[in-house]
């Protein structure tokens, strides 16, 4: 199949009536076509004089080129906000605008600078790109929270949490929810925090495309233009720092505070040990916030039973008892092996513990013929 096409982007569709098969190739003609010597653009530096600029200020963007040249300036969020031209000398040159509410919580400012040509010194094109983004801070739209939890809990104590939300007007309240969560469960997933003021008024990725054009009109032969990418990737796949020993995720729901931003919420006990990630969030109708805590949960003596997945009736196998005095008393601890939902095993036993000593014992079991299943558990 041939067929001379004139300029123009083109599809191909072929289907196959007798089985149903279907596939569609893409192809340009013209100047469009792919050309493998394209001359990428170069990189001019565009930095921004601070980073804490707010609505109605005045924003100072320095722009450095590899070469002097005519540049276009574009501030864009999801869309073009203005455009501006401007010369810039061999040393670089400042522009000044003004950041309008128009900005929302930050925008992109682009600069493309074109060399002038010539027959000499430059007989190819070129040009160069720059990006930078500059953020606005959202006055009166953040909201600060404080955590006055314990470092430290008993695993059998409630989970008792105060709340003091900042930055409120007078007499004005917030919304308030409250999460408790294994930290390790959140580290299977490197999960993060919930950060409601960077969702709101945070970076957003650039959205704009850029065509460029420049090589084709004044060399066609050099091809297409290169397209222009920012971004980056990150290497995850930690290992996992902290295990769970007990699946654990509280969550407060809603709660309002009163006039002064206090609030006291009170979770279920986690009846756990390990460490608990507490994440607030607040919000009223125009404000948010948020903060997290880490407390740590445990008895001052751990006791932990390892037991095979399943039993069958009468059969014998080995369960490993783990006890770490952590912070409790010297001395003697009674150890007891009951079994829930029938009788697993009745077994007892005096261990002496120093203080931060650990214990690692094996202990044989038989399963109970009886017809109820069974688990077992150990008290110290």
């Amino acid at each position: 199949f041939s067929r001379k096409m004139p300029w123009g982007d083109y599809r191909l569709v072929l289907d196959d009536p007798a089985t149903g098969a279907h596939t569609v190739i893409r192809q340009s003609a013209g100047w469009a076509a792919p050309s493998d010597d394209v001359e990428a653009p170069d990189s001019a530096r565009v930095s921004a004089a601070r980073s804490d600029y707010r609505t109605g200020d005045t924003v100072d963007v320095h722009i450095q080129a590899p070469f002097a040249g005519e540049a276009e300036v574009a501030v864009a969020t999801d869309h073009l906000l203005a455009l501006r031209q401007l010369r810039v000398p061999q040393g670089g040159a400042d522009i000044r605008m003004k950041a309008d509410p128009a900005w929302g919580g930050g925008a992109y400012v682009l600069v493309s600078v074109v060399q002038a040509r010539d027959p000499v010194s430059s007989p190819k094109p070129r040009r160069a790109l720059g990006l930078v983004y500059v953020p606005l801070e959202p006055v009166g739209r953040k909201l600060t929270v404080d955590i006055g939890t314990p470092p430290k809990i008993d695993s059998k104590t409630p989970v008792t949490v105060p709340l003091t939300v900042h930055g409120l007007g007078a007499g004005q309240k917030a919304h308030l929810t409250l999460a408790a969560v294994d930290e390790g469960i959140l580290r299977l997933t490197h999960q993060k925090n919930p950060d409601p003021i960077d969702w709101y008024f945070g970076k957003r990725a650039f959205s704009m495309a850029y065509r460029d054009d420049y090589g084709r009109l004044l060399d066609p032969n050099l091809g297409a233009a290169a397209a222009v990418s920012f971004g980056g990737d990150e290497v995850g796949g930690a290992n996992l720092t902290a295990v769970p020993i007990r699946t654990v995720a509280l969550w407060s729901g809603m709660v309002d505070t009163d006039s002064r931003g206090r609030a006291t919420i009170r979770l279920p006990a986690a009846d756990f040990n390990g460490q608990l990630r507490l994440v607030a969030v607040a919000w009223t109708d125009g404000a948010v916030g948020g903060a997290a805590a880490d407390m740590i949960v445990r008895q001052p003596v751990v006791a932990e039973l390892s037991l095979p997945r399943f039993l069958a009736p009468g059969d014998r196998a080995l369960a490993t008892l783990e006890l770490d005095n952590v912070e409790g008393r010297p001395g003697p601890y009674v150890v007891g092996i009951v079994g829930r939902g029938g009788p697993l095993v009745g077994w007892r036993h005096v261990y002496t513990l120093a203080r931060g000593q650990r214990i690692i014992d094996r202990i044989e079991i038989t399963a109970s013929r009886a017809a109820s299943p069974c688990g077992g558990q150990a008290s110290a």
